[in-house]
């Protein structure tokens, strides 16, 4: 499950705890969402599909020559606004819509209100998700973010509700020629802090035998090869930074072939956790966190080691720095430029149990206060009534 679906799955929850009948509408239903406060389309053209859908998406990746990034025109017709129209719903929140969930077409034709939370970019640019830095656009790329502009800017003239997830990602927003004149609310996203909390049991530590002086870091990143934003090439130099003396191990989730032959420092990879359980006990043995990424329009990962009583180190210029703060001392933030600031700060960590532990009280409290289902589900409701009453 993608960090989009998961905070959309995460906000409907925290809208049913607070008495809110709230459904996510899916584009199909499998045995691993069959559990959740889901309904779908049932016509035939929406139910199965989705496969067409993705291979579409791909063939227009591959038409484009973008293979670094992800983009998206939503171009394939959908019975979803008939559905949409046809039931109960009082408002509609659109979430992600890549894979041709839904095309823009179709969204105009809904006739309820609609709000939008934008997990990424592209609901301001024409077809890409995140803008790629030193990246010369082709002409076919070129063409086709010109047809899709129109097709939004005629989309948003009668859209005039958004919420961003982060400070960032507003500020991206607001400076995009789509969404510059509209009103764009902040609401970041939220987690189950009852189900996301440090387990007193460090099994990992245990069956690894991780000796009890070493400094555990944790990185989750590793997953997609292509994908330039990551910081799988900062977190490489870390790590041929440290050895054996620094007494700090790594624990890291996906594809352990993306990082260096390194044997000077312990290096521990758990391959993909599909669990929140086996997630959840990830995040239980670190002792920090790093999300490396230099393009994060939210930092889902950061804000669920918080819940777990981990600091974090994260880059600035992105929407992780509205969860890590230097005054609340839960954190730090570096520019990618102090890659070397960055690991000295690890290792004098790695010697100061006492800092350590205050940063890991102070995480748990910022996720709790700030970020807890009854926070941001409240901030939803309050917008919610005012679309409606507008």
């Amino acid at each position: 499950m993608g960090g989009a679906a998961r905070a959309t799955q995460r906000i409907n929850e925290s809208l049913n705890v607070l008495g809110i009948k709230s459904e996510i509408c899916i584009v199909k239903t499998n045995s691993k969402n069959k559990n959740l406060n889901t309904t779908y389309p049932k016509n035939f053209f929406d139910k199965d599909i989705l496969k067409i859908k993705i291979l579409f998406a791909k063939l227009f990746q591959i038409l484009c020559f973008s293979f670094r990034e992800k983009i998206s025109f939503n171009i394939i017709p959908s019975f979803y606004s008939k559905f949409i129209n046809k039931s109960d719903f009082d408002l509609v929140n659109i979430h992600w819509i890549g894979n041709e969930t839904i095309s823009l077409d179709d969204i105009q034709k809904i006739n309820k209100p609609i709000v939008w939370t934008m997990h990424d970019m592209s609901p301001f640019l024409p077809i890409k998700h995140y803008t790629l830095d030193n990246c010369d656009d082709n002409l076919i790329i070129k063409f086709f973010s010109k047809i899709n502009f129109k097709r939004k800017k005629k989309l948003f003239q009668n859209l005039n509700n958004f919420i961003a997830v982060s400070s960032w990602l507003k500020m991206q927003a607001e400076n995009s020629e789509l969404l510059n004149k509209k009103k764009i609310n902040i609401v970041g996203n939220t987690i189950d802090t009852d189900f996301w909390v440090k387990s007193k049991i460090n099994t990992l530590r245990k069956k690894y035998k991780i000796p009890d002086s070493h400094l555990i870091i944790g990185f989750g990143g590793l997953f997609d090869i292509k994908n330039p934003y990551k910081g799988i090439d900062c977190l490489n130099y870390i790590i041929k930074s440290l050895n054996k003396k620094h007494q700090i191990t790594f624990v890291t989730l996906g594809n352990n072939k993306i990082l260096v032959n390194q044997k000077k420092i312990n290096i521990i990879n758990l391959g993909y956790l599909s669990r929140d359980e086996k997630i959840l006990e990830f995040y239980s043995s670190l002792d920090i966190y790093l999300n490396l990424s230099s393009k994060e329009a939210f930092g889902q990962t950061v804000l669920e080691a918080q819940s777990c009583s981990v600091p974090c180190i994260i880059f600035n210029n992105t929407g992780s720095t509205d969860i890590i703060s230097k005054k609340k001392n839960n954190g730090w933030i570096f520019k990618k430029t102090q890659i070397n600031l960055l690991v000295s700060k690890l290792i004098k960590l790695s010697k100061n149990n006492k800092k350590l532990k205050a940063m890991k009280l102070n995480s748990r409290n910022n996720a709790v206060n700030n970020f807890g289902y009854n926070i941001i589900s409240r901030k939803y409701v309050k917008i919610y009534k005012n679309c409606i009453k507008n």
